[in-house]
């Protein structure tokens, strides 16, 4: 993958906020949404080493609290750092 003119291997972190029934299915849309981003059409990974993602946490939002109207933007950083 290409961040920055850097060509690599790369992890990334991001938050995305959707509606939903349950966790489950909040992560279920958000990761949907993650894999359909053009930010990640750069990885060229090898037919037996595919990208990998996977949700770390769901978080419901406070009643009080709407989500932002923008979904954040990805967190790039390269494989060999600790995460």
């Amino acid at each position: 993958m290409e961040v920055d003119g850097n060509r690599g291997r790369y992890g990334f972190k991001v938050a995305r906020f959707v509606e939903a029934e349950s966790a489950a299915d909040a992560a279920a849309r958000a990761l949907d949404l993650v894999q359909a981003s053009p930010q990640l059409r750069g990885a060229r990974n090898k037919h037996n080493d595919p990208p990998l993602c996977r949700v770390v946490g769901v978080d419901p939002l406070p009643p009080d609290e709407a989500a932002p109207a923008k979904q954040p933007g990805f967190a790039f950083y390269p494989e060999s750092f600790s995460s």
